[in-house]
């Protein structure tokens, strides 16, 4: 064989070993999709496009898509409000009955029966303060007049490499991945980067950078804390598969020594569980410890739970990162802190929320909800960022009418993205 032709062999094996890497690349592409995270690191698309009616609809083209609450092409005289933020802010569990943004619809309807008000939420489950910033930045260019931002309860990691980036990016990579993980449970919570101060450091510049994009564009931003469940007591939980219930799988089990307290403050014998703990140095030790110590009454039980939190957030906001969110909201005269952490330690026992308000880890049930909705009509009132005119001093309805309603019509229900499995 020539010279000329074993060259020509060469490059036709390599056009061919070419084309079949990227048909397998594209196919383990389709078959093997991203997880949460990989998610987060790629580009996001603008949540939302033009239709034929005259309406911005959901982008279906978006990985990640955002509630079906269409607006208006031409605004007109119409008062429009984003919500950005996290599945809290959604209203996980619930998807349109229950949640805060039903709520506050219900009450600036009432009170401004001639605005047509657009209520549009752009929140998603599974976010960051990354994505969420990005979000904001597709808002602004819809000419609110009014956001609202909640976002902490899923920080934990770090902003990859564009190696890295471009790895996760890659099918064959996952494939590979997939493989030599057969068998191993998907975590449910956001996985925690060890350097919690870069990652504190990182949610303070995305906050900073909404901070600072609203106030250029002149949008009034309400900034608000999380409610923070401290009195947790459950596992992994698992998917919503109905309107207040949920799941648990049991695909974690608490370490040996914290076992005996944990079932002795389940049992209702805090003052064994707490001589149990001594000698744990496990860090799940301190929630078990701090639920003692509240069924005691000890007020020690509040800086126990806050510590545990902060080592173990479980998808829940710790308080130095509450208190970067408080910081940042005094750094623009159009920002207004809603603080909603503090208004639900405020409604606690012993000022320790739990189970009373939440359904899980960090979502609300629907009367917590609708105090969210009260909190974020008293900011509008008490700055004056309402829909235009005096408004209306309408009653606040039977909240616990229409839920019942709903339930017996069957609309009380998930997220559609949660009835798919999607967390």
């Amino acid at each position: 064989m020539s010279l000329g032709q074993r060259l020509r062999y060469g490059v036709y094996a390599a056009a061919v070993t070419t084309a079949a890497l990227l048909v397998l690349e594209a196919i383990f592409g389709w078959w093997v999709p991203p997880t949460r995270d990989e998610a987060l690191w790629r580009p996001g698309v603008t949540p939302w496009v033009a239709s034929d009616d005259g309406f911005y609809r959901p982008n279906p083209e978006s990985p990640l898509p955002v509630a079906a609450h269409p607006f208006r092409v031409a605004k007109g005289d119409a008062w429009r409000v984003f919500f950005v933020g996290e599945s809290f802010l959604r209203g996980v569990p619930y998807d349109e009955i229950g949640t805060i943004h039903g709520w506050l619809h219900e009450r600036l309807l009432a009170g401004h029966p001639s605005v047509p008000v657009e209520v549009v939420n752009a929140s998603m489950s599974a976010q960051n303060s990354a994505r969420i910033r990005e979000t904001v930045d597709f808002a602004l260019e819809h000419h609110p007049d009014l956001l609202v931002v909640a976002t902490c309860n899923n920080e934990g990691t770090l902003q990859p490499s564009a190696v890295t980036r471009a790895l996760h990016d890659s099918g064959t990579f996952r494939a590979l991945r997939s493989a030599l993980r057969s068998g191993e449970a998907l975590p449910t919570h956001t996985l925690q980067n060890p350097d919690t101060e870069a990652v504190r450091d990182a949610f303070r510049q995305n906050l900073r950078a909404i901070v600072e994009s609203t106030g250029r564009r002149g949008v009034p931003l309400l900034l608000c804390t999380l409610p923070l469940n401290l009195r947790y007591d459950g596992d992994e939980s698992g998917l919503a598969h109905a309107a207040d219930r949920w799941e648990a799988p049991g695909t974690w089990s608490a370490p040996a020594c914290v076992v005996p307290g944990r079932d002795a403050v389940r049992a209702g014998r805090h003052a064994e569980a707490i001589e149990a703990l001594r000698g744990c140095e496990e860090a799940e030790a301190l929630r078990w410890l701090g639920l003692a110590q509240a069924g005691l009454g000890d007020p020690v039980a509040r800086r126990t739970l806050e510590q545990y939190v902060e080592l173990m957030p479980r998808n829940r906001c710790r308080p130095s990162f509450q208190a970067v969110i408080r910081e940042e909201a005094r750094r623009g005269g159009h920002v207004t802190l809603v603080d909603l952490d503090a208004r639900s330690r405020s409604r606690a026992p012993a000022g320790l929320p739990g189970s009373e308000d939440f359904t899980d880890y960090c979502h609300l049930r629907w009367g917590a909800q609708a105090d969210v909705a009260d909190a974020l009509i008293e900011a509008l009132d008490g700055r004056g960022l309402g829909p235009r005119g005096s408004g209306l001093r309408a009653p606040v309805p039977d909240r616990g009418a229409l839920v019942e309603a709903a339930r017996l019509a069957g609309t009380l229900r998930a997220p559609a993205e949660q009835r798919r499995g999607r967390r």
